[in-house]
């Protein structure tokens, strides 16, 4: 017996039991107040065949023709009204999230009024005399 007769046809009996969906893989995130979702679909998938449905606590990628669920992705949080775009070799999905969004601090220091560099100006002017004349010590007068 060889080994190859063992492995004789053993690719036709793979490829017939697997059947592979139309999304092959998704991935979502947040970025700022929005839920970023990014749809990779098989070879040969028309993205312009596929809509998105909220439905309830996930979104539902449909197929527009007979509107069969391919994929049902689950949200954490509510969202509001998803916008659908075509990348190449898939689908990017965003929707505002509908819950509190914390909001981006951007660090940021005012700029000092007039008023404020002046009186600066004059305290530094203050130090530098008591620096100067602070040197000589006063001798305490007698009581």
């Amino acid at each position: 017996m060889r080994v190859t007769d063992v492995f004789e046809g053993i690719d036709e009996t793979l490829t017939g039991g697997l059947s592979v969906g139309p999304v092959t893989r998704v991935d979502s995130g947040r970025r700022g107040g929005l839920l970023e979702v990014r749809v990779e679909l098989a070879p040969g998938v028309d993205p312009g065949g596929i809509l998105v449905l909220v439905d309830g606590d996930s979104l539902a990628l449909v197929r527009s023709g007979d509107r069969a669920v391919l994929r049902r992705i689950p949200l954490e949080v509510p969202v509001g009204r998803p916008v659908l775009g075509r990348v190449p070799g898939g689908l990017s999905i965003s929707a505002p999230l509908a819950s509190p969004v914390p909001v981006p601090i951007i660090p940021g220091l005012r700029r000092p009024s007039r008023a404020g560099r002046a009186r600066a100006a004059l305290a530094r002017f203050g130090a530098r005399l008591r620096a100067l004349f602070g040197g000589r010590s006063r001798s305490p007068r007698p009581s």
